[in-house]
């Protein structure tokens, strides 16, 4: 669907807070709880995914921070800027990664 993005939707790339993300769904009416039309969807990418699942974390006290890497997961042999979550397990008293934008089918492959 990325070709049917129009240049002028391009700005929800700066979005930058939890705030900003969520007065913009708001306003475009979207709804958590149904399919909404492609049109009206925010566009991001994994720091939109990170930022989002980070305000969760942190919502649910626990403690989150971002981390900016190169991963090859995406393309082979081919090193692609990231973002990704660190987050505190206490059971385990560490930090663990975490990559919101990973899906079952990626772990799997």
């Amino acid at each position: 669907n990325a070709h049917k993005i129009p240049l002028s939707r391009h700005q929800d790339y700066a979005l930058r807070t939890v705030t900003e993300v969520l007065q913009e769904a708001q306003r475009r009416g979207l709804n958590p709880n149904i399919a909404n039309r492609f049109e009206k969807k925010i566009i991001g990418n994994c720091q939109t995914i990170s930022l989002l699942c980070l305000g969760l974390l942190r919502e649910r006290s626990i403690p989150a921070r971002y981390r900016f890497c190169l991963c090859e997961y995406f393309e082979p042999e081919s090193y692609v800027e990231h973002i990704v979550l660190e987050y505190w397990c206490s059971s385990s008293a560490q930090w663990r990664i975490l990559d919101p934008t990973v899906t079952h089918e990626m772990v799997e492959h």
